[in-house]
């Protein structure tokens, strides 16, 4: 005899299964997470006070820890971002 009996037919069910879940999306449909978003407000805060600080004759050194504290932060946003 086969394994599903006499004659081939689809196995019985006892009960109604709920519909399958499959996985769940990543970000429905939003690119943008709140880590990368505060990463990038920070840094264009930054950048603000870079382009403030060549307007006032700031130091060159202050400028330049400045302006690399905003492209660290801008690209750790935009690295960040789960596109």
């Amino acid at each position: 005899m086969p394994v599903q009996g006499p004659r081939p037919r689809p196995a019985l069910r006892q009960r109604t299964r709920p519909a399958r879940r499959g996985h769940p999306p990543l970000h429905e449909g939003r690119p943008v997470n709140g880590t990368s978003t505060l990463l990038i407000i920070i840094g264009l805060f930054l950048a603000g006070g870079v382009w403030s600080f060549v307007k006032q004759g700031m130091p060159k050194s202050l400028l330049a820890m400045l302006s690399v504290g905003a492209g660290v932060f801008l690209i750790a946003g935009v690295l960040n971002l789960t596109v």
